[in-house]
């Protein structure tokens, strides 16, 4: 990720206009960016790439009176800062992945004149989701909000997180907790199913938290991968962290596990497996963590001392990236992964594979006692399966 550094020709604090054009992308406004812009009337950051933008950066310029951040990839304006400002005359964030609940923040700041065009609707919502689980019977959706239906999806209730979500995750053990990776960083805990939040990112890496599981038979184990760093795992339900190993080695590179489900099989080392799903495909580690393995047959043990892995007879395609990974409690050697080919699904561990809905996969949960009760992101429209997808229905965000 790059973020903007502001160079300006002689002293900044005399700058009143200032537009990027054909900056080349970048992720994020950091909060020095604009220090000491202390006359700045007009902002124009469109088309840079943006996902975030630091609250710090747009508190020196109190004078802004004209701000452009159309066309990025801005999830919400919580901690943008633009909720600092009385007044602004023009306010563009057309073309984001912003919804009305992500537009909230900037509720009570008088704009002249907003545009909003190009950013998703209620019809559309399912577009943004980046995670799924369920809490028991209630089905969680999450991205730039949290959203709760206790109802099988036929309504749905927002829920407060402390910033974007990466990740999520629950365990049947704890009903009502839930973890949510940020994706500025930071594992959140809510007791409450997701009406009060606490941080407990005691000794965590920072980081984009891309991916969070919690260990199949200890509620209170949680793993979580850190974007450009490694693996680390809590013992105590997230109020510290140790590291756990390095990411996984595939294909002659250091990959982010963009996915983790936690495992009970008994070829694993205690009977757990740590399952990655990566740019280059699905890995596992014991409970040792002592390598990243190819799955293959055979117990932990074999693979170490196997080294390379025959061929799979039925994987998951090689050229894909394994977005999401969802492991059933009830029925430990059934999983479902969600890849840009579709769902696929596994009875044996994750050995072979069969697709069971093609589109746009982007993310897959399964119920905590009911292998084949599978909810999915299929070409940006959340869809529910009763028969291990088989057959699928779609459900309406609101």
């Amino acid at each position: 990720d790059k973020t903007l550094a502001l160079l300006v020709e002689g002293d900044p604090a005399e700058v009143e206009v200032l537009h990027f054009v054909r900056s080349p992308p970048i992720s994020q406004v950091g909060h020095s960016s604009l220090h000491r812009c202390h006359r700045l009337v007009s902002l124009s950051l469109a088309r840079l790439g943006l996902r975030t933008i630091d609250g710090d950066a747009l508190a020196a310029c109190a004078t802004l009176w004209w701000i452009d951040l159309s066309r990025n990839r801005l999830e919400t304006l919580a901690g943008s800062g633009l909720d600092a400002f009385a007044a602004l005359g023009l306010l563009d964030v057309s073309g984001n992945a912003l919804d009305i609940d992500a537009i909230a923040p900037i509720g009570e700041v008088e704009v002249v004149r907003l545009h909003l065009a190009g950013n998703p609707g209620a019809a559309d919502r399912a577009a943004d989701i980046r995670t799924l689980a369920f809490d028991g019977d209630t089905l969680l959706i999450a991205g730039a909000t949290l959203r709760a239906s206790l109802d099988g999806g036929r309504s749905w209730h927002v829920r407060p997180t402390p910033s974007p979500v990466s990740s999520i995750a629950t365990h049947p053990a704890r009903p009502g907790r839930l973890l949510a990776g940020l994706a500025r960083g930071g594992v959140a805990v809510s007791g409450d199913g997701g009406s009060s939040w606490t941080t407990r990112s005691d000794g965590l890496a920072s980081g984009e938290v891309t991916a969070l599981a919690v260990a199949a038979g200890n509620p209170d184990m949680i793993y979580a991968a850190i974007r450009g760093d490694g693996l680390w795992k809590s013992e105590d339900a997230g109020a510290t962290w140790a590291l756990a190993m390095d990411r996984p080695w595939l294909d002659a590179a250091e990959l982010d596990p963009l996915t983790l489900a936690s495992v009970d099989l008994e070829t694993g080392m205690g009977g757990i497996w740590i399952y990655a799903g990566t740019e280059k495909g699905l890995t596992r580690v014991p409970d040792c963590f002592c390598r990243w393995q190819d799955v293959q047959p055979g117990d932990a043990m074999d693979a170490l001392a196997a080294g390379d892995a025959p061929p799979a007879e039925a994987s998951l395609p090689t050229d894909e990236p394994v977005l999401s990974l969802a492991s059933a409690l009830t029925a430990p050697s059934t999983l479902y992964a969600a890849l840009p080919s579709g769902v696929w699904a596994s009875q044996d561990g994750g050995v072979i594979w069969t697709h069971k809905a093609k589109g746009q996969g982007r993310a897959v949960a399964v119920h905590p006692r009911d292998e084949n009760h599978v909810a999915a992101i299929l070409d940006g429209t959340l869809k529910l399966s009763r028969d291990g997808g088989a057959t699928w229905i779609a459900l309406a965000v609101a």
